[in-house]
């Protein structure tokens, strides 16, 4: 959870749906 916030901003929401998963 807190390394997916942290990416988020860097990373393109492709890649946030991806490590929801």
């Amino acid at each position: 959870n807190g390394r997916n916030c942290s990416g988020a901003a860097s990373t393109p929401p492709e890649s946030i749906s991806d490590l929801k998963t």
